[in-house]
């Protein structure tokens, strides 16, 4: 199945009185031809038009900290989701995974597990780490690490980060997709004890370039 993964923001929105907080981005992309420019809170969306096919039922992992703006944000979501699924014609369930509005170490711990529950072996993932608390995109990484390491033909297809200036409401997608690919390829590396994995590394990213 196509699993979406992301994190529920923080920040306020115009709606409940702050001056400044969530707001509809013009989003610019990156580093991903298969995604196109668009208006919305959320970088997820551009990532779940360009991958959800018509018909399909997807579910969407949704990290929502008990951090006071989160309900409102969560009902922004649900909305710009409601017009996916009327236009795209999908099924999508959205999974809310309730995380404490905390940085100590059991909670990220706690994330971690709840998060590996939900995946499963042939899973497609899709992830943006534009929100959450710091340790949050750690969290995401390290269970989409434990899935394409451990359980049978998981894809990782797309890893998106939105950078936004909420003065202009401008921003860019970026898919970092590839970071992923190269701790992959630092971990097979060390795994084979070779004298010049230094210089490999550097032979790898040239190709890249």
């Amino acid at each position: 199945m196509k699993k979406f993964i992301t994190s529920c923001p923080m920040q306020r929105s115009k709606a409940d009185g702050s001056v400044q907080g969530l707001e509809l981005i013009n989003y610019d992309i990156s580093g991903n031809s298969s995604l196109e420019k668009m208006e919305t809170h959320f970088p997820i969306i551009p990532v779940i038009c360009a991958y959800a096919e018509r018909g399909e039922e997807i579910q969407i992992i949704l990290l929502k900290s008990t951090y006071e703006t989160t309900d409102y944000n969560y009902e922004l979501f649900g909305h710009e989701i409601e017009e996916i699924k009327k236009n795209l014609g999908i099924k999508a369930e959205i999974k809310e995974i309730i995380t404490e509005y905390k940085e100590d170490l059991n909670t990220q711990l706690k994330l971690f597990s709840d998060i590996i529950t939900c995946l499963n072996n042939e899973d497609e993932l899709y992830v943006c780490i534009t929100y959450g608390t710091k340790p949050t995109p750690i969290v995401q990484m390290m269970a989409v690490n434990y899935a394409y390491r451990v359980l049978n033909d998981v894809k990782v297809e797309c890893i998106v980060y939105g950078q936004a200036n909420h003065v202009k409401h401008i921003g860019t997608i970026f898919d970092v997709t590839a970071l992923f690919f190269m701790d992959e390829a630092v971990n097979n590396l060390a795994r084979m004890n070779l004298e010049n994995p230094t210089e490999i590394i550097k032979g790898i990213l040239k190709t890249e370039e």
